[in-house]
């Protein structure tokens, strides 16, 4: 797993740099989403810089709803909780709770 996030934070940082140098506007750092034959990564990026990302079929639609959602549940179950350390590991089971439910009720889920 630690090998995949890895992997996974260098897709991002690359992509981002790549997107802030073919950009005709100089402010844009970032994207959404980009596409593959085999899947569709989103992206949720916030001021702070914490990360929300989904994997899902390439056909699915925009789902930067869904991930603002995500980052909802997180500072409420996380960010607000005193005995959560942000930057560590989520360990709270209201969030993963929370997230599941948000999840499962997705129409790509069904």
């Amino acid at each position: 797993l630690e090998e995949e996030q890895k992997l996974m934070y260098g897709l991002l940082y690359s992509m981002k740099g790549f997107c802030s140098k073919i950009s005709p506007d100089p402010r844009c750092d970032s994207f959404n989403y980009f596409v593959t034959q085999t899947y569709k990564l989103h992206l949720y990026e916030t001021p702070s810089g914490l990360k929300f990302v989904l994997l899902t079929d390439p056909t699915q639609g925009d789902l930067s709803d869904v991930l603002a959602s995500m980052h909802a549940l997180y500072v409420q179950w996380v960010v607000k909780n005193p005995l959560c350390v942000p930057s560590a590991q989520v360990t709270c089971d209201a969030f993963r709770t929370h997230l599941q439910a948000l999840l499962v009720a997705l129409p790509c889920f069904q």
